[in-house]
């Protein structure tokens, strides 16, 4: 229906004010010319390089019949830890915790067919946002010798990402016009103008990276080296060039 609006829109302009169809196209980039010959190509962009901050998500969790007692326990090795990361200045805006969620927990008993109340289940998250990714190896052994008893794969990323976003954007550019040169020599052309461009992020957001622990001395845990290898950020370009004779 909204296609059919514009199309009626477009023939009022060319009745009323009597322009020419490419006066027309030429006002509006996004609308191809039928009779404009053309080439649509994508191009792609990679970029592979190694990750300079992490994000590393942990939780503390414990249960007993006692809640008070766990709460407190949670509570304790939640303040050190927090404590310990601000002695290898973690500032305080680059580390977030939640509340303490507290699930009862039941049995099942088949002869009565009721639920025996079997005590507490509770745990309590820790995200720490870290800008040096060389104290990642200290943050997780420190983490372990704390009591913390679940931690996540981190997460790596780039900090410079809006500069490997126009990186590219250049790189998908590029390649697609190579393309679209290489599909135009074909039929004896050359390639003019893009007409029409669009970018697809593939993975820009970086995935998880395998952390592989390396140097495994146990004497000297919290000096420990993890490699974290590399990250590729990926970008897919759809674009439409036209084709001179």
């Amino acid at each position: 229906m909204k296609t059919l609006i514009r199309v009626m829109g477009l023939l009022l302009v060319l009745n009323s004010n009597a322009v020419t169809s490419q006066q027309v196209f030429n006002a509006f980039p996004g609308i191809q010319d039928p009779i404009i010959p053309s080439v649509t190509v994508q191009g792609h962009g990679s970029i592979t390089m190694p990750p300079d901050q992490a994000t590393l998500r942990l939780s503390i969790s414990d249960k007993g019949r006692n809640l008070e007692a766990i709460k407190n326990k949670v509570g304790n090795i939640t303040s050190r830890f927090l404590e310990f990361a601000e002695n290898l200045d973690i500032k305080k805006k680059n580390l977030r915790t939640t509340s303490i969620n507290i699930f009862p927990e039941y049995t099942y008993d088949p002869k009565t067919g009721k639920r025996i109340f079997d005590g507490y289940k509770i745990n309590r998250g820790i995200t720490v946002d870290l800008e040096n990714i060389a104290l990642l190896g200290q943050m997780i052994e420190g983490a372990i010798n704390l009591g913390v008893n679940n931690i996540n794969p981190p997460m790596f990323s780039s900090k410079n990402a809006s500069e490997v976003n126009i990186k590219l954007h250049t790189l998908a550019m590029e390649d697609a016009k190579n393309k679209a040169i290489a599909l135009a020599k074909s039929t004896n052309a050359t390639v003019g103008r893009a007409i029409d461009v669009n970018a697809v992020p593939i993975s820009f957001q970086p995935r998880p990276t395998e952390m592989r622990m390396l140097s495994a001395d146990s004497a000297v845990m919290n000096e420990q080296n993890y490699e974290v290898g590399e990250i590729t950020h990926q970008l897919s370009m759809i674009a439409t060039f036209e084709l001179i004779y």
